[in-house]
Order: C-alpha cells, then structure tokens, then sequence
C-alpha cells in the first residue's frame, strides 16, 4: 500500500536549519533562526532533524585541523528557549490529548523501535547504493566534488568553509544511515540538497569552457529526457505495481463508501490496510477477526473492513447469521478489501454499532469521531441523538467521552456494563 510521506518536508526543513547553522556559524550571531529552523524540523520527524542539521558543523573542526581556525561564537541562549517552547509545549499539549498511548508510538514504537533493529551487517551499504542511484545521473557529479573538496579545497575562506560544510552534511549524513539499521531509501532525501549543491559547482566547472549555446542545448536535451522518463516511470510503469493498484483501489472504494453512507463508523480488522483509515480520515483501533464476527452477530446494524474475508467467515462459523458484502476493493479481479455487514445495502441506518478497542458502541444519530486508548470523540446530528457504551472485555475500562472537541467526561466501566449518553 502507498500512502503519501513527509520525508521531503523533512528535508526541506533540515535544509533551512542547516542553512541558518552555516549562517550563524560565518557571522558569528543568528542562532536563533537556526534553533527555530530546528524545532520545525523536530516537529515534522523527530530530534533526528536537530542532529541532520548540525551535521555540517563538524567543518568547524576540519577548518582547524588544516590550519584556518573558526570557532562557533554567539549565544544559543535564546535559541535553545524557542527550540524547547515550541517542541516540548507541543508534546504536553499533543499528551493532553492522546495521552500514554502518545509515548508508547512516538519513543517505545518509533525512537526506540528503530534503534534496535537487527540488520546493521546486511544494511551497511545500502544507504551508499540508494544515494548513487536514485540521485543518479547527479551523484556522480556530486561525489567527483566531493573529492575536490578534500582533495583541492577552495582557497578563499567563505568558500572553502561553505564546500567543507556541505561535505560534512551530506557524507556524514549518509553515513549515519550507514550504520543505523532504520534507512530506507527515503530517509537520505535531508542529504540530497548538499549533494547537489556539490554536483551543482562541478558541473559548472566542467561547463565552464564550452560555447553557451551547447549548454543550453545539452541541459535542454537532459531536461527533456528526464522528464520523459519520469513521465514513463509514474504514468505507466508505477501504475503497474501491486501496492500502487491497491492504493488506487483502496480509494475507490473510500469514495463509495462516502458517497453510499457518509461517516459511516466502521470497524476495522486486524491487517486492514491503515490506508483504508487515512482515505475516510478516520482513527480506531483495528480488532481482531473474532470480535468482528461478534459485532456482526448482533441485531444492531454494523460494517465491518476485512483483508482476509475467508478469515472472517470461518470466525462466523457454520449456521452464523447471513452477512453481506456490500462494497469491495479488487486488484485485476483478485479480492484485496472488503466492506461486510448484517445488512444486505452500504447505507446510513437509524442506530449503528462498533467496536472501539474492549467497547462495544451504539450509536443513534450521533457520528462517531476519533477514538484511542478508550478515548471516544462524538459529533452532534443534525437532531438529538443517543449514544450506548458497553464493556464487552473481562476487565474494567476507563472510558473517557467528549462531544464536538469539548471536555471529556470520564467513567469506568466495569465487566459487561452499559454507559448510556443523550447527545442533544
């Protein structure tokens, strides 16, 4: 499944901290910007955009080392201030919110999950293999600068302390890839604009003694083929691969689901595509088939996503009640997803259920919105409506409800108990 990522406002948030860094650096003031550039960064992938950033400063020792010395002067004070108002104040404000599960998915899955990861061996040289082709034909250009900087820096100061610090960002940067065991193809993208800022001086180096006009048809000529590739590689080739075809499908039947039955409160199986969740704009907690089944059992009308229906219908069991397939996803005839209900049309029913995690919810002319960690988030109809919380796991649960963003009333449920809400 293909979904969009922010890997290139990443990197364009990188890029701008670390270009506030070199700033700061030359002038020996300015931090603040490079801090606040920095924060962003934080806020669009994590502290790892602090470090990509700061990563060219290590020209700062280069430059001593070879005799030309340039310290890091100016104060951070203020900057370091910013820096931890917006990303901290952001983090109290988003547990506020969502709570423990915020930390369980941003440090323990995510931060830590992908520090330890076991394949540094087999990964070594993948980040080196992703840079020199994807960045193809220009990594060529770029690393043949690269070996002129270290090899012949520039003789003038602010140019040969930008070459270095454009070095020191982008190989160290890939190197940090290197030796992580977390580095996909897409998370070298904060590497690429020093890279080709490098590429970019060599070429014009190299163009430098040729008649303009032959540039100018050659880079006329480059332009035109690159882009007729990339016009071939996404509007054939890519059109082609599984995951893309389920992605295509994926949204097809997210806007027949939109256009049959709104903010239908659907319930999502283990293994559904969270895609599905991303195309209907939806957040809940996926349960497993058996649970599914369960919902469908009940005489309240409910809608159940599917990856595997063979699953679901084995989970029913011989002599379960009638269910239906009222929309599906297929990829060149092949089943991908599936809608199924206890009742035979995709429509807006007077009362719904669903599942939220251990809680069976029904609801009557209420709309069900975001929903986490037992946290349940209504929206007022456009009538009055009614909402029934019930506990179908063996163990108490904290449930914690809100209506149209406003402040949550907390109970706990015990085993089996009934929570019932007038929405007016």
């Amino acid at each position: 499944m293909n979904s969009t990522r922010w890997d290139g406002l990443f990197a364009l948030t990188v890029t701008v901290a670390a270009l506030a860094a070199f700033r700061a650096w030359t002038l020996g003031s300015g931090w603040t910007v490079f801090w606040l550039a920095a924060a962003v960064a934080t806020l669009t992938k994590g502290p790892l955009g602090v470090l990509l950033a700061a990563l060219g400063l290590v020209a700062v020792l280069w430059e001593r080392l070879t005799g030309h010395r340039k310290p890091i002067a100016g104060s951070h004070a203020r900057g370091i201030g910013v820096f931890l108002l917006i990303t901290v104040g952001w983090f109290a404000l988003a547990y506020l919110r969502v709570g423990p599960h915020l930390v369980q998915n941003m440090f323990v899955d995510e931060f830590v999950g992908n520090m330890v990861e076991h394949r540094i061996a087999r990964n070594f040289m993948k980040p080196l293999g992703d840079f020199t082709w994807n960045f193809a034909p220009w990594s060529l250009f770029a690393i043949a600068g690269l070996v002129r900087v270290v090899g012949w820096p520039a003789a003038g100061d602010d140019v040969r302390r930008f070459e270095r610090f454009l070095v020191c960002w982008s190989a160290l940067g890939v190197l940090l890839f290197c030796i992580s065991p977390h580095n996909q193809a897409r998370l070298i993208a904060p590497m690429i604009p020093p890279a080709a800022m490098l590429a970019g001086r060599e070429l014009d180096r190299l163009t430098r003694p040729l008649p303009m006009r032959a540039v100018t048809l050659v880079t006329a000529a480059a332009i035109l083929l690159v882009l007729g590739f990339f016009g071939w590689q996404f509007h054939r080739r890519e059109l082609d691969r599984p995951a893309v075809r389920e992605t295509i499908a994926t949204r097809q039947l997210a806007r027949t689901i939109k256009a049959a039955a709104g903010a239908l409160p659907l319930t999502y199986v283990v293994e559904t595509p969270f895609a599905m969740q991303l195309e209907l704009n939806t957040m809940r907690p996926m349960v497993p088939v058996d649970d599914a089944a369960a919902l469908l059992r009940g005489d309240t009308a409910a809608f159940v996503v599917t990856a595997h229906l063979p699953r679901l219908r084995k989970a029913l069991g011989i002599g379960g009640p009638p269910i239906h397939v009222v929309a599906r996803a297929g990829d060149r005839g092949a089943p991908y997803l599936a809608v199924v209900s206890n009742r035979p049309v995709l429509a807006t029913y007077g009362s719904t259920a669903t599942r939220v995690g251990p809680l069976l919810v029904t609801l009557s002319g209420v709309r069900l919105g975001p929903t986490w960690d037992n946290v349940i988030d209504l929206r007022r109809g456009r009538d009055a409506g009614n909402v029934a919380i019930e506990n179908v796991s063996a163990e108490p649960q904290d449930v914690h409800v809100g209506i149209d963003g406003g402040r949550r009333e907390t109970r706990r449920l015990a085993s089996g108990e009934t929570w019932r809400l007038q929405v007016p």
